[in-house]
């Protein structure tokens, strides 16, 4: 996986380790990601003794990028793990191979379009790759697959790097929640899938410890989403202000994805009607110190994500 600023270290660390002359690495990858305070690579070059510098990327443009690295003369290139990365992989492989630079990935499957190294964590490449698959399954086989796909879950955020690799153009609504209840919410939903479904219940800490990792996963995902053209796909929800006036929260976040119109107002009324009957959960209870540290994560880059993108 990308998540989680320990294997961004690391695949610096191993390329290191491959290549100990490399003093000189270039860092291609997008601006958000190289400004993001969770960039651990910058932290690791430090101690590698390893000069890095920054090649930006855009999700569509990379020519200034190659030329960058090209003018630099680095030993070597560390590929961030932005979406963009993901999606441009046989590019960016085949123009470093052209170079004869080496590299080091945050996609295993840069390795099979010909890079030289890449790091990932176990659930990068299982759970969430076989989601992608059974996702991309479905679409195909699909009568209407062409028609835009809507998927509404909260669900959707921890899974959301595959659903920006497969549509990079996505429209996102994210509601701006409190990471506390965010994690308390999904402890109790999926406790309450196990005993409804009749499922083997986990080991014990092991559902804390995945809804951690799916918070950290949601941190990273919120400090690639990019202002200008990319942010315009991007709508921030406030949860407090949707309480108090859903229909203008919807409205205002329809016109900002630019979604065709005009909208529904007959339905959006309906819609916001429905609310009244629903209800809001309050949690007390202290959570684990694992799942603690993974909300502080949490919740700095939904602050940061409304600094850059606005809501």
């Amino acid at each position: 996986s990308t998540t989680g600023p320990e294997y961004s270290a690391k695949r610096l660390e191993l390329l290191k380790a491959a290549i100990p002359s490399a003093s000189r690495v270039a860092y291609l990858g997008q601006k958000a990601e190289w400004d993001s305070p969770g960039n651990a690579a910058r932290t690791a070059a430090r101690t590698l003794g390893i000069t890095l510098t920054f090649a930006e990327s855009r999700p569509t443009d990379y020519a200034a990028a190659f030329a960058s690295i090209r003018r630099e003369k680095p030993h070597a290139v560390y590929v961030g793990g932005h979406f963009a990365e993901w999606v441009n992989r046989e590019a960016i492989v085949e123009a470093l191979n052209a170079m004869k630079l080496p590299s080091i990935h945050a996609y295993s499957e840069s390795i099979e379009s010909g890079g030289l190294l890449s790091f990932a964590t176990p659930a990068n490449d299982t759970w969430l790759r076989t989601w992608e698959q059974f996702l991309a399954g479905v679409v195909r086989t699909t009568p209407q697959a062409r028609q835009p796909l809507l998927l509404k879950s909260p669900n959707h955020s921890f899974r959301l790097q595959a659903i920006l690799r497969r549509w990079p153009d996505t429209r996102v609504v994210w509601m701006l929640r409190d990471g506390a209840a965010v994690a308390h919410s999904n402890l109790k939903m999926w406790q309450s899938m196990f005993q409804l479904h009749g499922l083997t219940a986990p080991a014990p800490g092991a559902l804390e410890t995945f809804i951690a990792q799916a918070l950290r996963a949601c941190a990273q995902t919120l400090d690639q989403a990019t202002p200008g053209p990319a942010g315009a796909h991007w709508a921030l929800v406030s949860q407090s202000r949707l309480r108090q006036d859903a229909a203008t929260v919807v409205r205002e976040a329809f016109t900002r994805l630019g979604l065709p119109g005009p909208m529904d107002e007959a339905a959006l009324q309906a819609a916001v009607a429905r609310t009244h009957s629903g209800r809001e959960d309050h949690y007390s209870q202290a959570l684990p110190q694992e799942l603690q540290a993974a909300v502080r994560v949490f919740d700095a880059a939904q602050q940061r994500a409304l600094e850059r993108l606005g809501g």
